[in-house]
């Protein structure tokens, strides 16, 4: 099978740190179903004629299954077949919310939270296990492993900036910025569906308005004055909005709901517009997100 497989655990404190399904530690991959999200139904029977009103519009949960052979004696380690399933067994402790992340005929790493579901390893052969794990995954896609940031200045006639892709690679490479002509940034989104960002916001500005001209969207500050030491951080996908990321320093009372709303970033270009009323040279916006997959 022309896939490779690692679990990452985030919190080692509560678990194992990991595991990666190969033959150096002792396990063959036999099957791997990476799922498809559930349909979250979202319907109104008709009252005075056939059929159903169908709003339909998102994803739910997942599930995704690895089928594999454990077996002793094969671990250049030199771990057990028991010390492996012990492994495996920790990290489907109900507490942890780990990634697994996989890399399928050489394309680049994408990964996705799991929930641990159920795992079957039953002892039916001498030196040998047929085993299967299963998780359910509450966000429903798969993303990229690597994120992608956007780097952008005012379209208010100041600065942009084509963005760089991270991990960053030595001797470092600086885009040009050039004026904006107020038309925006490109940010292109590379997966298959819409992606939500974290975006910062840097002083030294005055209110602002950011949005996603191509979804029509934005969100609309008022009365606010940012430092050249301040940021606002908006986590598109959590629905906060917070001064200096503090959780404590909500500035939803900031944003002028009566115009504003919620955007992310449609499967491939997207213009960004980001536009104080005051700005310096120091201020700028940062995207920050992974690609999606279904």
């Amino acid at each position: 099978m022309a896939a490779e497989l690692r679990i990452f655990n985030p919190n080692p404190n509560l678990g194992p740190s990991g595991f990666v399904f190969g033959p150096e530690n002792g396990v063959k991959v036999s099957q791997f179903d990476p799922g498809f999200p559930e349909i979250r139904d979202v319907v109104d029977a008709r009252p005075d004629m056939h059929g159903m009103s169908d709003y339909t519009q998102y994803f739910g949960a997942r599930s995704v299954a690895i089928n594999f052979m454990i077996y002793d004696g094969w671990a250049t380690n030199g771990q057990s077949r028991r010390q492996i399933i012990d492994i495996l067994n920790g990290l489907c402790n109900p507490q942890l919310r780990p990634f697994l992340y996989e890399s399928i005929d050489g394309v680049a790493e994408r990964r996705i939270l799991l929930r641990p579901n159920s795992t079957s390893i039953p002892f039916l052969r001498p030196r040998s296990n047929e085993a299967q794990m299963q998780f359910r995954c509450p966000d429903g896609f798969w993303e990229s492993a690597q994120p992608i940031i956007w780097e952008l200045g005012s379209s208010s006639g100041s600065l942009t900036g084509d963005g760089r892709v991270y991990n960053l690679t030595y001797n470092r490479t600086y885009p040009a910025r050039a004026p904006s002509s107020g038309g925006g940034t490109t940010v292109t989104n590379g997966g298959n569906i819409e992606a939500y960002p974290v975006i910062q916001i840097y002083g030294p500005a005055n209110n602002a308005t950011i949005g996603n001209t191509s979804q029509n969207k934005k969100l609309i500050f008022n009365n606010i004055a940012l430092a050249a030491s301040e940021f606002i951080q908006i986590d598109t996908r959590l629905r906060t909005i917070l001064r200096n990321g503090d959780i404590n320093s909500s500035m939803y009372q900031f944003v002028d709901w009566t115009q504003s709303e919620w955007f992310g970033l449609n499967p491939g270009p997207n213009t960004i517009n980001f536009l104080p009323t005051d700005y310096a040279a120091g201020t700028k916006v940062v995207l920050t997100f992974r690609n999606p997959y279904i």
